[in-house]
């Protein structure tokens, strides 16, 4: 019988302290720490994620001894187990909100249910936190287990589903007014399960391998690490804050073979391995057989565990080149074909590396503001929502950022896009009403006319003005040659019209085509028309179905790329500095490369940028970065964060993989068709709000030096003119300069 005050907890069974198994065959525990939404996701499918609780909990009372971690298990039980036992649920609730570390209320810890899991701290060997950045949703931890080497199923943080890691994230908001850590990581539910775990167990984790932590390690298990910069952390004193929280630094630049061995689960530590040869066939059975490399194998894919359960990395060293082009074409896979939920596509491409940080030190430390909202995806703006946010005379009555932001946040429904892309064009004005709008089409449909009359009926002209000539060959040839997969464009059903031509078929939207483009070279005397404004106009012509609205839409479309088409290449070369220099700025490790292999020039994101993206990705993913890109929503040059994105999704396999202009070129070439969208769009937000807070640093820095009349201890970055339009959301003026 428990005594005043005691729990009535079922003792664990005696078993030696490496053991897994333990046997709480239905016990009853006390929670000590509860967090939801925590998901474990069997398949690379939303619909199949499964939701549950992390907890700790204790399975005896301590006595006012100290709890060690034999006494403590981590435990994960699903939503669904729980649903179905009410007075459970309505404990891990409490245990959630409660600032109580010890509830008196008992729970049941399941056993035998897929995926769920209940083991004894001093059974885990190794944990791997993978923090949510760089475009991934979710924050994961990886738990290996001490005796068997086998690793626990990836559990995934949905902290902008869990009421804990949401209201925490704001109370140190509000007290601290940073809620970054010193990597530039903000917090998640993964620093919140080290803050409590830290409570009964020393974690050690190295500077070189950040995200990976020891559970009580012993002497060797640290020696096996080689670690120059072992941080410890054990249970904390008194004097320790409990709201304190840890967050591992970045990864130094040149590490030991075997070091940067454990520190990520891409392609990078595959790399790394084929290295380890040089040290010799002892080491290498070591690093085979270390407790480490057994718990990381299971997450390589399947060709690479048979390489390495056959210790093949002899011949694997003497075949490096096609080992390195397996790699780089495995490591392409995993970052655009795996979904966001996939552990092995989490990528370490950060903005600040290690070095950066040194270099500029003297902005002091990060004072990042913190966004309520982390960035995702939302859903595309309906007809009902477009439809309701207009009176009955047809006149807009909702924000017009409002709106912005949902198309920039999710995209447009298909069936919508024929009567807001006028609008996103520059047709419409905004803040027209129904009839101001049938009026305004019935004169430019006048005004299309009257422009295509000045050549269509200028017979003499089409046969003698040389210079016409030329500019409809060029069009012809375009044209024919344009989107031919399209259902539009694909038969020729028609014949040709001119029985001179090189062509002899052709169809109605193909004639179409020629007719806005021959009309466009008529409208813009100074420029007229130049190779790829075919690939600009079929997209525009589909979509809207009308030859005027088509002909109005290209030509708002060129209002903001007629740069690109300058016969000087100024816009051009303006863009690809901007983009140069966005890298130099935010991933100075990654500009190095870039330089080091001749391709600082950036010319392997010319094509990206000319026709705004239309090479890179498959029709209808297309129209929906169009919808993002016509917003003008965070910035007019939003295109240049969707290229530093693709380079930072990327920047593992260029820093590792390419060493040569031609390498690099040849990459980006062969990522036509193959970019995730969605994970692009991700990064490139990010990377906007972590631009724009770095250039409001630098300029709060710089004022608080000009205030104070002092020099900083080192040079503050230079924020150019191009750097600073990528924050305005009007067009660029290209007559200035970089200087």
């Amino acid at each position: 019988m428990s005594g005043p005050g005691q729990l009535d907890i079922p003792e664990m069974a005696e078993v030696e302290d490496d053991t897994v198994d333990i046997r709480i065959d239905k016990s009853r525990v006390a929670l000590l720490f509860s967090k939801s939404k925590v998901c474990i996701h069997p398949t690379t499918k939303i619909k199949d994620n499964i939701s549950g609780y992390l907890s700790l909990s204790k399975t005896k009372t301590n006595h006012g001894t100290p709890l060690t971690g034999n006494d403590i298990l981590l435990s994960w039980v699903p939503d669904f187990f729980l649903k179905s036992h009410p007075r459970d649920l309505n404990v891990f609730q409490t245990a959630e909100a409660s600032a109580e570390s010890d509830l008196r209320q008992l729970v049941e810890i399941p056993e035998h249910l897929d995926y769920s899991f209940s083991v004894r701290l001093n059974s885990i060997y190794s944990i791997l936190f993978r923090p949510p950045k760089y475009g991934w949703n979710y924050g994961s931890v990886v738990i290996n287990l001490r005796n068997s080497g086998e690793s626990l199923p990836p559990l995934f943080f949905h902290d902008d589903e869990c009421s804990s890691t949401i209201e925490y994230s704001r109370r140190i908001a509000k007290d601290h007014f940073d809620p970054f850590d010193e990597a530039g990581d903000i917090f998640w539910g993964g620093t919140h399960l080290i803050m409590h775990l830290k409570k009964y167990i020393s974690l050690e984790h190295s500077t070189h391998e950040p995200q990976l932590y020891l559970v009580n390690p012993t002497p060797e298990d640290t020696l096996a690490f080689q670690s120059h910069g072992l941080t410890h952390l054990s249970a904390p004193s008194k004097e320790c804050s409990n709201d304190s929280f840890f967050s591992p630094k970045k990864s130094q630049s040149f590490l030991n073979p075997f070091r940067r061995a454990f520190q990520d689960l891409s392609f990078t530590v595959l790399e790394r391995f084929s290295r380890v040869t040089n040290y010799g066939k002892t080491e290498v059975d070591k690093l085979m057989d270390h407790k480490v490399t057994k718990s990381l194998l299971p997450h390589f894919p399947r060709e690479v565990q048979v390489l390495f359960e056959s210790k093949r990395l002899q011949k694997l060293t003497e075949e490096y080149d096609p080992a390195r082009i397996f790699l780089a074409n495995w490591a392409a896979g995993v970052v655009e074909n795996s979904n966001t939920n996939n552990i092995n596509a989490s990528s370490e491409a950060g903005l600040w590396s290690e070095q950066q940080q040194e270099e500029d030190s003297s902005l002091g430390p990060f004072e990042l503001v913190y966004f309520d909202e982390r960035v995702k995806r939302g859903e595309p703006l309906t007809l009902d929502q477009w439809r309701s946010s207009f009176n009955s005379e047809g006149r807009l009555i909702v924000n017009i950022d409002y709106l912005l932001g949902i198309i920039f946040h999710g995209g447009i429904v298909p069936s919508l896009r024929k009567e807001l892309w006028p609008f996103l064009l520059s047709i419409y004005p905004w803040d027209s009403t129904e009839n101001e709008r049938k009026a305004l089409y019935l004169s430019l449909q006048d005004e299309y006319i009257r422009l295509k009359r000045r050549w269509y009926d200028d017979i003499p002209r089409q046969f003698n003005d040389r210079s016409f000539i030329e500019q409809r060959n060029r069009i012809e040839k375009d044209v024919h040659r344009t989107d031919r997969q399209h259902k539009y464009f694909q038969e020729e059903d028609l014949p040709h019209p001119d029985p001179q031509s090189t062509f002899s078929g052709t169809n109605l939207h193909m004639e179409m085509m020629k007719d806005m483009l021959l009309t466009y070279n008529e409208y813009d005397t100074e420029l007229g028309y130049v190779q790829g404004m075919s690939d600009l106009l079929s997209p525009i012509y589909v979509t809207l179905s009308d030859n005027a609205l088509a002909f109005w839409g290209m030509v708002g479309m060129m209002k903001r790329l007629h740069h690109n088409f300058l016969r000087d290449q100024s816009g051009m070369k303006r863009q690809l500095e901007t983009l140069r220099q966005l890298i130099q700025l935010m991933d100075k490790e990654l500009y190095i490369h870039l330089e080091k292999t001749d391709s600082s020039n950036l010319f392997c994101f010319f094509r990206m940028l000319l026709i705004y993206y239309k090479r890179e990705f498959d029709w209808e993913i297309l129209l929906k970065l169009w919808d993002v890109l016509f917003t003008n929503y965070l910035s007019y040059d939003y295109h240049i964060f969707i290229a530093y994105a693709i380079a930072e999704r990327h920047r593992e396999v260029l820093l590792n993989q390419t060493h040569a202009f031609d390498e690099v070129l040849k990459y980006f070439n062969e990522l036509s068709g193959k970019i995730a969208l969605e994970p692009t769009l991700i990064c490139a937000e990010h990377s906007f709000y972590q631009y724009k807070q770095t250039v409001s640093l630098i300029d709060r820095k710089r004022q608080e030096v000009k205030e104070n009349n002092e020099e900083p201890p080192k040079p503050l970055p230079v924020i150019t003119p191009y750097l600073r339009g990528l924050l305005s959301k009007k067009p660029s003026n290209y007559g200035g300069t970089s200087n």
